[in-house]
């Protein structure tokens, strides 16, 4: 191969590296987010999704600094985490789960897709050719003239840090906690029956939770629901087991544990709240909410 595929792989690498890591270091850890793809409890702590993203730092640094077989190690390192990346989402998006993926740092709320899949393959890709490189004496400091490397680096990390449209979170979604916009079509199967969105408002307030299949989170939210329905008396609290007519992404609920509240009056009344502690804070607030209504301090309505 030449020098310029070799250049183009291993700053893309570099780039993309260094762009997850610096993401996940502004970004605060999410380890529901962590859980709900499906990676063990040690892999989810906050310390250890720091360490992880000054690693990819680290890693992105050290394939441009290093030479010959020292960055074919470098590419190794990147491939090992190419792979890792490419199964973690392919398992999310064969998942019957809405699951949101923040791939690489990013500021994305989309589930999980074929770009996703698309993106980590290419990568894994482009790792490959960046231990070809180091092994056939490929020197990035030295053998990619700096104006390249500027001209391969700036698109890339205009790329990554500037989301397209489809890419940009709904402005409905985190403009306020408190959303009043129509209840969206579709449903949620509760007790093992598909239930309309719509219908549900009918009867009053619902608040939807799901949770995941398995694991602590599950455990927690499990154990606080008998506390949670009864600081609600006046909202069904409902657990829900899977979604039809894409009912969860309409709501916001990308992930879980996740929740939101359908309004009487047919509008959204709260949420989505993410991870168990955004669901406690959103019973909370809701607790707060109907406090006020009784003594006739809020005209605020679910």
């Amino acid at each position: 191969m030449t020098t310029f595929a070799y250049g183009v792989a291993t700053i893309g690498v570099a780039v993309v590296l260094l762009a997850a890591g610096i993401g996940k270091l502004a970004r605060t850890p999410d380890p529901e987010h962590m859980a709900a793809l499906g990676l063990p409890p040690r892999l989810r702590s906050v310390a250890v999704i720091r360490a992880h993203a000054c690693a990819e730092i680290l890693l992105a640094l050290a394939l441009i600094a290093l030479p010959g077989l020292f960055l074919a190690a470098a590419g190794l390192a990147a491939l090992a985490l190419s792979v890792t990346y490419l199964v973690v989402a392919w398992r999310a998006w064969r998942s019957p789960e809405a699951l949101r993926c923040h791939c690489f740092g990013a500021d994305d709320t989309r589930p999980v897709g074929p770009a996703h899949l698309a993106l980590n393959l290419a990568l894994v890709v482009a790792s490959g050719v960046t231990i070809a490189g180091g092994i056939d004496g490929f020197f990035p400091a030295r053998d990619l003239h700096p104006a390249i490397a500027g001209v391969l680096a700036i698109p890339a990390l205009f790329a990554f840090f500037w989301p397209g449209e489809g890419e940009r979170r709904p402005p409905d979604l985190d403009a306020h906690p408190y959303l009043r916009r129509p209840v969206p079509a579709g449903a949620v199967v509760i007790d093992g029956a598909s239930r309309d969105l719509r219908e549900l408002t009918k009867a009053g307030a619902h608040m939807l939770i799901r949770i995941p299949r398995l694991g602590r989170d599950r455990e927690y939210v499990e154990a606080a629901l008998p506390s949670w329905r009864e600081r609600l008396p006046r909202v069904t609290v409902s657990v829900t087991s899977g979604d039809r007519g894409g009912a969860y992404r309409r709501l916001g609920m990308v992930g879980a544990p996740s929740a939101v509240v359908l309004g009487a009056d047919g509008l959204l009344a709260a949420g989505p709240a993410m991870g168990y502690n955004g669901m406690s804070e959103l019973v909370r607030e809701l607790a707060r909410t109907i406090d006020s209504q009784a003594e006739g301090s809020s005209d605020r309505t679910l």
